[in-house]
């Protein structure tokens, strides 16, 4: 599916939606708290990750992100509110054509993202615009981790329920002549969202020229100094690796992050999930660029495909 101007637009029958995996038990699915940031963590060696999603990119020519990708539907934004969909922003990436180095470079292939500026003047609003449930924004992405009939699915029926434990690993390449922020621009990368809710309750972000813990959670917990996930190395590939236990509350919900395999975020207690009308508000997946409308300046973010498992065994 092609989500164009807040609208779902079938797009292709080969898009595959990611299955819904096993109930899993809160208490069976975690592991102990490692304590030394920047240590290499691995699993007990009797202990055997359930894959629940992995993709692969690399299909030439197409500007679609479905099939054995894993993600449900794009998110792509109209030349200007309510123009046409600029279906270019989100592309496949095939091996070979591949930019960046490194040894977190993808073997295989990634997506590319790319979004140009939002308006030419306040008001204009004449360039790449989304708008989603009323509200425009400056955002091109994927989601997945996303069932069918979301409105009508109870909480504990979504691919990543309240009490599971998830963690999301992926490559993300920020290319060199990135123009960075100096301000309080901001610009989310990849979203643990819940369903109903606006702001995620954690995300990466780039905030200057470093990776951060975001979000409306993330941001307010002291992690590391501002979440501070280390500086962004244009040209060169890093991996992470962002470990979720869903939960409303403070003290059962938690996040940890590795970078390019070793822990950058000791694990942190805060609430994975908001609260809406009364019940925990399901999360999905969401990755790609969003960012504030103020950016007068493209961007361009290669991401390499993305795993989720229920126990973090190293990359």
């Amino acid at each position: 599916m092609l989500v164009g101007a807040g609208l779902l637009l079938p797009v292709s029958a080969a898009v595959a939606e990611p299955s819904s995996p096993p109930a899993v038990a809160a208490s069976s699915v975690g592991r102990p708290a490692p304590v030394v940031a920047g240590a290499a963590v691995c699993a007990a060696p009797h202990i055997v990750p359930t894959t629940l999603m992995r993709g692969a990119y690399g299909s030439a020519g197409l500007d679609l992100v479905g099939g054995i990708t894993g993600w449900v539907a794009e998110q792509e934004p109209t030349r200007g509110r309510g123009g046409p969909v600029l279906t270019d922003r989100i592309k496949q990436l095939p091996a070979g054509k591949v930019p960046g180095t490194g040894p977190e470079k993808p073997r295989g292939g990634v997506m590319s993202v790319h979004l140009e500026r939002y308006e030419s003047a306040p008001g204009a609003e004449d360039g790449d615009v989304t708008v989603t449930g009323g509200v425009s924004g400056n955002r091109a992405e994927v989601y997945g981790r996303y069932p069918e009939r979301a409105s009508t699915t109870e909480p504990g029926d979504w691919p990543d329920p309240p009490g599971s434990t998830r963690y999301y690993s992926f490559a993300v390449l920020v290319p060199e002549g990135h123009t960075f922020a100096t301000d309080t621009k901001w610009m989310t990368l990849t979203q643990f969202k819940g369903f109903r809710g606006g702001s995620p309750p954690v995300a990466l972000e780039i905030k200057r020229d470093h990776f951060i813990v975001g979000g409306a959670n993330g941001a307010l917990k002291s992690f590391v100094p501002n979440g501070d996930l280390g500086e962004v190395v244009p040209g060169r590939w890093t991996h992470f690796t962002f470990g979720l236990h869903y939960s409303t509350s403070a003290r059962e919900g938690w996040v940890e992050v590795y970078r390019d395999g070793q822990m950058v975020t000791p694990r942190s207690y805060l609430p994975t999930l908001d609260v809406v009308n009364g019940q925990a508000d399901p999360a999905y997946l969401k990755q790609g660029i969003y960012r504030t409308k103020s950016w007068a300046v493209p961007h361009t973010v290669y991401f390499g495909p993305t795993t989720v498992t229920d126990w973090y065994s190293g990359r």
